[in-house]
């Protein structure tokens, strides 16, 4: 697949992790302004920009961000993850989104891929939640959907450990990239229990669960912003079952609007190609959701 140069030309790197990609047609108010995609561990930008093509054909108005999520930075500290996130800010501030007046704005998408665009979209959440208390303004909350796309997963080295080495193709290294992670994993655990003071070990697909059950997850979200999970029954990566556990866990905790669309037979982060025409009826029905809510919120407000 290769992206068509009029969509390459018009992207603006921000660093190297980081892309923008501006309206398809600036005068179309239809849709949200934002659209944020946060990938999946070390998915390329070019596989990435079939997602913008599918968003700018049904919300030609919205800026594309593109954030990329890369399995050796995964394991920086958590502060210099955020710090290199953090540099998203100011490109979508000029491209019209304002972070310390959002409802200004026709709102945002967020559209993330596996466990791997899972945590880079938890430390987005942080970083904007930091902006929004310093700043210290609040109006009324803009619309906001979450897609979760083969996402979350649950802990488990055996799958985590195919998650790391399915792109390395020569059986020999596959297998010392194998074995080498199963120790780092060991150490990695030891070390964070030492330094918690021994506490258990809370694995990291645990932590992004726990952080995606929370209401406000992001400032504009609460127990009744649409979420949509996208995933199959043939994922060998997350498997479906702990997907579906993670949504009754929302719906037990309180979450009013969250749904499951479920394939049958489309591999890890590859419904949409297998049912385009599904998978973006199931986002545009979150955003027409989003939208709902938007109206009940400030017509409650203003009761």
């Amino acid at each position: 697949m290769t992206s068509s140069p009029t969509l390459t030309s018009a992207i603006s790197h921000v660093n190297h992790r980081i892309s923008i990609v501006p309206p398809a047609q600036p005068e179309n108010n239809d849709g949200p302004s934002l659209v944020i995609l946060f990938g999946w561990m070390d998915g390329k930008l070019l596989h990435l920009l079939k997602y913008v093509k599918g968003y700018q054909k049904i919300y030609p108005g919205a800026t594309v961000a593109i954030v990329r999520s890369l399995m050796l930075e995964g394991f920086t500290l958590p502060t210099s993850q955020r710090k290199t996130i953090a540099q998203i800010l100011s490109p979508l501030e000029a491209a019209g989104f304002s972070w310390n007046e959002p409802n200004k704005t026709r709102g945002v998408i967020i559209h993330s891929f596996s466990n791997g665009g899972g945590w880079v979209m938890a430390h987005y959440a942080v970083v904007v939640s930091q902006i929004m208390r310093s700043t210290g303004t609040r109006g009324s909350d803009p619309p906001v959907a979450l897609i979760f796309d083969s996402c979350p997963g649950e802990d488990s080295l055996a799958v985590t450990r195919q998650a790391v080495v399915v792109g390395i193709r020569n059986t020999i290294l596959k297998a010392v990239a194998a074995a080498s992670f199963t120790v780092f994993y060991y150490l990695w655990a030891t070390a964070f229990a030492l330094m918690r003071m021994r506490r258990p070990y809370v694995g990291s697909v645990t932590r992004l669960r726990e952080d995606l059950s929370r209401p406000n997850l992001f400032p504009w979200t609460t127990y009744q912003t649409p979420r949509r999970f996208i995933y199959s029954i043939s994922d060998d990566m997350v498997v479906h079952k702990a997907v579906e556990r993670h949504v009754a866990e929302l719906q037990a905790a309180g979450h009013t609007n969250v749904r499951l669309e479920r394939y049958q037979d489309s591999p890890h982060v590859a419904h949409m190609v297998k049912d385009p025409i599904r998978y973006w009826s199931v986002v545009q029905e979150a955003w027409k959701d989003a939208l709902a809510v938007r109206s009940i919120a400030g017509d409650t407000a203003g009761a």
